[in-house]
């Protein structure tokens, strides 16, 4: 692409972010606002907001009417290159400030509704976490231990639960404590912020041109000379590969999985791994090098979220993974 048509394009899309941003209206002040995670309109028209500073979950005074709402929506669709209509009622993608949008329209819903996920803006550290009770000061130990002796580290939590922004402040204390380090980063939809100099981000891409998977990433992750190799979210194949990584010289990494606690986030991993092969892999290869599971999840109290509970897996018997509480909600 030639200069003038990166200018070009620059220009394009400062005059759409002008023109996003006065529509968004009393939404702006949570866009603009580091704290806030994530901002939601709901089909009664009531927004809510996600607060990363210890709020939570806050209902606010605003309403958006639909004629608002809609426009704001047929916006987005229109930067992201999609349509949203009666027919095609649902919109998904990335916003060019890396937040990710969700929204619908009816029939599927009364009136238009939509989540924005921002992207990470401010990365919290792990005496943060100890500051606003989301972790105990003995968590804290044992995950920044566990990095330092380059165990890898699953993150586990549901939707909306802080997993990204867990694994952010994982990232921050590796670069504290192993600064030299190379750290090889795979994501779907660029979240994570890897402060450690020598780092390198891969984006999974389908598009009309180009069609390259987790998978794939995996695979050339492993010609670049990693140290160590996080992924942002597993949710399939990928984690045969990912085992194989971790397992043969590129211990010290870590990736997050959608699961309901601890045990089942390292099931997930043995699950997605066997859709990668004929028949199945033995499952003392995850108890191996899944060494350390931490879980987060939302709470509807002040702080928001909190670490139930960080395991080891101590195996695999009777059909389910073994696994050791170090550490549970409370303890200090």
């Amino acid at each position: 692409m030639s200069f003038d048509q990166n200018k070009n394009q620059d220009e394009i899309l400062r005059r759409w972010t002008e023109k996003y941003r006065s529509e968004l209206g009393p939404l702006l002040p949570f866009v603009d606002d580091p704290d806030v995670a994530e901002i939601w309109l709901n089909p009664n028209m009531n927004v809510w907001v996600t607060y990363l500073d210890g709020k939570g979950k806050v209902k606010t005074d605003i309403q958006i009417p639909p004629s608002q709402s809609n426009l704001l929506l047929r916006s987005i669709a229109s930067r992201l290159g999609k349509t949203i209509t009666e027919e095609n009622p649902i919109l998904s993608g990335v916003l060019p400030d890396g937040s990710r949008f969700q929204g619908e329209i009816p029939p599927i819903v009364d009136r238009p509704s939509f989540n924005i996920r921002k992207k990470a803006v401010r990365i919290f550290t792990l005496d943060e976490y100890v500051e606003s009770g989301i972790l105990s000061p003995d968590q804290r130990r044992v995950i920044s231990e566990a990095i330092k002796n380059r165990k890898n580290i699953l993150v586990v939590g549901g939707a909306g639960s802080g997993k990204t922004t867990l694994t952010n402040a994982i990232l921050q204390e590796l670069a504290t404590l192993d600064p030299k380090t190379r750290v090889v980063m795979i994501e779907d939809i660029p979240e994570l912020q890897c402060p450690v100099e020598d780092h390198v981000n891969f984006y999974v891409a389908h598009t009309e041109r180009t069609d390259v998977s987790m998978d794939v990433l995996l695979r050339t992750t492993l010609r670049k000379t990693p140290d160590r190799i996080v992924v942002g979210e597993v949710r399939g194949k990928e984690a045969h590969v990912l085992l194989k990584a971790w397992s043969t010289g590129h211990p010290g990494g870590a990736c997050t999985v959608h699961a309901d606690d601890a045990r089942e986030g390292v099931q997930k991993i043995y699950d997605y791994a066997n859709e990668a092969i004929v028949g199945q892999i033995n499952p003392k290869s995850v108890s191996r090098t899944v060494n350390l599971a931490v879980f987060i999840s939302k709470t509807p109290t002040s702080p928001g979220r909190r670490v139930e509970e960080i395991v080891v897996i101590d195996g695999f018997r009777d059909g389910e993974f073994i696994v050791t509480p170090i550490e549970t909600k409370g303890d200090s």
